[in-house]
């Protein structure tokens, strides 16, 4: 069988073909995936992508859909993996509920939900509000943001106390943006210096472009000619051996990124 990993960053599988706009690996083929994806008609059994689809702005996800529709076999899967939309205004409702009846120790709760619901669409630097709040460690809730965000909870504050050695690609990149804000800084008026930086860094594809829910995806996946749409756990797939591949958990079947909304389709 033959397996397409889209947006992998740094969960790639060996025997797959994994693909990144920003590759951390050498076995990682650089690519956007706005454009028409480099691959053949029909020629995967397995496409995924975790986290990737709500990074797409909305006039080109159907058209990426098409894309993934287009590259699998008859009867092949897509596995889409996005923030679940309405687990997450559940909860934030529950804890809107909680602070409002007088719970004060719910307040830290719901004011990680908040961000949850709003930080990656509308931030404007890198990391905004959550990088802040997770750069004044100690959190208050440490637990409840770990059953929100998983392991990724320790590997972001793992961030925030170690100093990396930037690559040698990195740091070129930072040097030629570093240039490119002197200049416009000495031709341009600070707000239109500002308003540059902010429209680079939301066309970065870090910010959420949108958000889904059972529904919405369901049929976005649908338009894109897929049928057969059903919602599935972290651990369980129609795609054979699915666990092993700790895609979406790791062995002891602790699940990566608890907030998601895990969706099958067939081609």
């Amino acid at each position: 069988m033959n397996y397409l990993n889209l947006g992998c960053g740094r969960r790639r599988c060996a025997g797959w073909v994994n693909m990144d706009v920003a590759p951390q690996g050498p076995d990682v083929t650089p690519w956007n995936v706005v454009e028409p994806l480099p691959l053949g008609d029909a020629s995967f059994d397995v496409v995924y992508h975790s986290h990737l689809l709500e990074h797409v702005p909305p006039d080109d996800a159907a058209e990426f859909l098409q894309e993934c529709h287009r590259v699998l076999r008859p009867g092949g899967i897509l596995r889409v993996v996005v923030p679940d939309l309405e687990g997450i205004c559940r909860m934030y409702l529950q804890k809107l509920a909680e602070v409002t009846a007088g719970k004060a120790a719910a307040e830290a709760d719901y004011d990680w939900m908040m961000l949850e619901l709003m930080d990656q669409v509308t931030r404007q630097t890198s990391g905004g509000m959550m990088a802040r709040l997770f750069s004044q460690a100690p959190l208050p809730n440490p637990d409840f943001v770990a059953s929100r965000i998983g392991a990724e909870a320790k590997t972001i504050l793992d961030g925030f106390t170690s100093q990396p050695v930037p690559s040698l690609r990195v740091v070129a990149r930072q040097t030629v943006r570093r240039a490119a804000r002197l200049v416009a800084s000495r031709v341009l008026p600070p707000a239109a210096v500002k308003a540059l930086q902010i429209g680079r860094f939301r066309l970065s594809g870090e910010v959420h472009q949108w958000m889904y829910d059972r529904f919405s995806l369901a049929r976005a996946l649908r338009r894109a000619g897929f049928v057969e749409p059903v919602v599935r756990g972290a651990t369980e797939s129609g795609i054979p051996g699915w666990s092993a591949f700790e895609l979406d958990a790791d062995g002891n079947g602790v699940v990566h990124k608890p907030d998601s909304l895990f969706m099958e389709a067939v081609r």
